[in-house]
């Protein structure tokens, strides 16, 4: 796949680890999503809090935050590589 900068490669290379990365999700049409996790997809924390705590949280994106390029075009034949439905928070 030929990336559009190395910010973006390295987003995309985190997805589902704590931090912040990058998905692909089908919501209605495929949508580029930057995501933020405040501990890998998958662990169970064992604990429960008063108050809700937000694990993960997702905004869509269009452009590459690193180079600016419109995504939707850039990656349009790479689509299926970077979708990660397993991952979106609903």
């Amino acid at each position: 796949m030929k990336w559009c900068c190395p910010i973006f490669e390295g987003l995309a290379s985190f997805a589902g680890e704590r931090g912040l990365s990058l998905i692909v999700a089908r919501i209605i049409t495929d949508r580029f999503l930057l995501q933020s996790r405040a501990v890998d997809a998958g662990v169970d924390l064992g604990v429960s809090t008063p108050v809700p705590v937000t694990i993960a949280q997702q905004q869509a994106i269009f452009y590459c935050p690193g180079c600016g390029v419109p995504l939707a075009e850039f990656y349009q034949s790479d689509i299926e590589t970077l979708r990660r439905e397993d991952l979106v928070v609903r």
